[in-house]
């Protein structure tokens, strides 16, 4: 494939894009190998600085969307990493550099795609992520799992559930891209039914729910002419939501709870507020709590930049809460201090500060945003808007998880970001 050139191109190239962006998005759909240690997706990333180093030292050159904010969440990483607080248990020096190298390119592959996007096939992207969704939902429900690890390579082909949901979540909406251009509408309605069933046959409680509110966007654009039945189903669902309480709905809930239980029993419980679905009792949730807590008290020290990239665990607060949940009696504050934040939005305060958590809203909030006006308002809504149902898929689910670090995160904002001025 030729060069990309700097200049504006009208529409989307129909040449190939170069076989690593294709492979780069297809393995971050189903990352299932690592080589010393690393994801295969950053040696695509090297095969791009390699052949064409060039393309990204235009790019880092050209003014785009939301460079200025880019790099200054990469100052503030860089900042809050290296001349942030010491602990007791901080990462090491080499730790410290290895998490911020992993930033720097995961934010070098997003600008990549913000500037280039309109040169790539996109189509052919889509494709690929389609491809690698597809695969992973195999191996996850219907073939053996292919596990192994040795010093030069590793293999795990069932993706963990977590894992699998948040890349469904980001992923699902632009494969519709691939999907509706190369069958009829009619396969595009089986495939939402089957990626729908897929999710909520994980177990998961927030997934379900978010995949549902994803395909009710995805339908508005792909069949526009049913935007009006959409918007009234997304109004009726709101109002059942705020009179769920009411003693009137519990007979519509407990028959919703029933139909849900064989295929996904968590969020049947949750619809009834029993067993896990009772969130007073839910050690998840409870531990959710404790860990917000803690964000917050590194920030109120802390509350510039944080306490650095991957320094969460390090820091060893009071948590005062522990003493009122009694289902998390008989642990020790030490393993609670080494738990995950289960919040990406309490990690980036804790560990980037309101420097990080600022330019982070920025980068996702104004496409989610312009995606939400255009919905609500009537405005015609693009092919390019299925990545930004993504983007507001994952950024619901942040609160529940702490899963902002990755490639699938940055290949998505940068995405979208490029659909936010490019329209197709």
């Amino acid at each position: 494939m030729e060069q990309f050139k700097s200049q504006k191109v009208l529409g989307h190239s129909d040449k190939p894009n170069l076989w690593f962006i294709n492979y780069y998005a297809f393995f971050i759909a189903f990352p299932c190998i690592d080589l010393l240690g690393f994801s295969i997706t950053l040696y695509f990333f090297l095969f791009l600085i390699y052949f064409k180093g060039r393309l990204l030292l235009d790019a880092l050159s050209q003014s785009f969307k939301m460079k200025t904010v880019l790099f200054l969440f990469l100052f503030g990483a860089f900042w809050s990493t290296f001349f942030g607080p010491h602990f007791e248990r901080s990462p090491t020096i080499i730790s410290d550099l290895t998490v911020f190298v992993q930033y720097v390119y995961w934010i070098l592959m997003a600008i990549f795609f913000i500037v280039y996007s309109k040169q790539l096939n996109l189509l052919e992207l889509s494709k690929y992520i389609f491809l690698g969704l597809i695969i992973s939902y195999i191996f996850f429900y219907f073939l053996p799992e292919i596990k192994f690890k040795t010093a030069l390579i590793g293999m795990n082909t069932k993706p963990n559930r977590n894992a699998l949901i948040y890349s469904s979540l980001a992923l699902i909406p632009f494969s519709f891209y691939y999907i509706s251009f190369k069958w009829k509408k009619s396969i595009s309605i089986i495939f939402l039914f089957i990626f729908a069933a897929a999710v909520t046959m994980t177990g998961g409680r927030s997934g379900t729910i978010l995949i549902a509110l994803e395909i009710l966007v995805i339908i508005q654009i792909l069949f526009p002419i049913s935007k009006i039945l959409v918007k009234g189903l997304l109004i009726f669902v709101a109002c059942l939501s705020f009179l769920s309480s009411s003693p009137i709905f519990e007979p519509v809930l407990a028959v919703i709870a029933d139909k849900m239980k064989t295929i996904n029993p968590r969020l049947s419980n949750l619809i009834r507020g029993e067993g896990d679905g009772d969130l007073t009792q839910d050690r998840s949730w409870l531990i959710r709590l404790v860990m917000v807590e803690k964000a917050q008290e590194i920030n109120e020290k802390y509350p510039i930049f944080g306490i650095g990239l991957n320094h969460f665990k390090s820091y060893d607060a009071e948590l005062y809460s522990l003493t009122k949940y009694n289902r998390l009696m008989g642990k020790s504050k030490v393993m609670f201090n080494q738990t995950s934040p289960h919040n990406s939005y309490y990690m980036l305060l804790a560990e980037n500060g309101f420097w990080g958590l600022i330019c982070v809203a920025i980068l996702a909030f104004l496409p989610i945003l312009n995606l939400v006006f255009k919905i609500f308002v009537n405005l015609p809504i693009h092919n390019s808007d299925l990545i930004i149902v993504g983007l507001l898929g994952i950024s619901i689910h942040w609160y529940s998880i702490a899963s902002f670090i990755g490639g699938v995160t940055w290949l998505v904002l940068g995405l979208s970001i490029s659909a936010f001025k490019n329209k197709y």
